[in-house]
């Protein structure tokens, strides 16, 4: 299985902390996030030449802490585009299907236990516990599958919110790159990718993989930032 980690963003409200580094080489315990997420993606028993990893601000900062096999994938106009367009860029080089890391989430290690146990091909890993609030990445669930996924969603009207970990098969893999490009190539550069699987979901068919309470948070703040130096303490992250 193919490994992706989105790591192209500066992490404008993590400023000064990233002036000469990217988000994703914030330390928690004295480690970079991405440094973090590799080892456990490895003890999974992903290879390191599986993994790709897309860059863009402070590349070579980032660079340095990449195992020697992992592909890094540069995005010029990280300041310019969102993530939309970190996955666009995947079109060239990756052709199967994949996991998915954004590369500012702590997560306990037994969430990717539940993502491997999971046999269904197509998933989103879903925090179906905590309360949710506007700004979450939030999901709607129907019948088992997810229906929609979308900050817009009204929290009253969702089942969980996406915590930046997915699955995808070959076929869905493509499909969302592809629609990714086109929403780049309509001007659309400042979406998430999360935008263009929305559009996907009435053909595809995504279920959830719940978090079952286990710890992770979103790192986008301060107050982020301190929550999970928090919960790195409980999860041995």
């Amino acid at each position: 299985m193919k490994l992706v980690i989105l790591a192209a963003g500066v992490g404008s409200r993590l400023y000064p902390l990233t002036s000469d580094r990217p988000k994703a080489m914030i330390e928690i315990n004295g480690k970079p996030l991405i440094e973090k997420q590799i080892e456990e993606a490895l003890k999974k028993g992903i290879k390191a030449e599986d993994i790709y990893v897309v860059g863009g601000y402070q590349i070579e900062v980032l660079k340095k802490v990449l195992p020697p096999k992992v592909k890094l994938i540069e995005n010029p106009d990280y300041n310019t585009k969102n993530n939309v367009y970190s996955v666009a860029l995947l079109k060239d080089h990756l052709s199967d299907g994949f996991i998915l890391f954004n590369s500012d989430v702590v997560f306990a290690p037994e969430i990717l236990d539940e993502l491997f146990l999971e046999n269904y091909p197509d998933v989103l890993v879903v925090d179906d516990v905590n309360p949710l609030d506007e700004e979450d990445m939030k999901v709607v669930i129907e019948n088992g599958f997810i229906t929609h996924i979308s900050k817009k969603v009204n929290p009253r009207e969702a089942q969980g919110e996406y915590i930046g970990i997915l699955r995808f098969s070959r076929d869905t893999a493509q499909k969302v790159i592809n629609r990714c490009w086109e929403m780049v190539e309509a001007g659309e550069v400042n979406g998430w990718y999360e935008t263009a699987l929305n559009t996907l979901l009435p053909e595809l068919k995504i279920r959830p993989v719940s978090t079952r309470g286990y710890l992770w948070t979103e790192i986008d703040d301060f107050k982020d930032l301190e929550y999970a130096r928090e919960i790195a303490q409980k999860i041995n992250w």
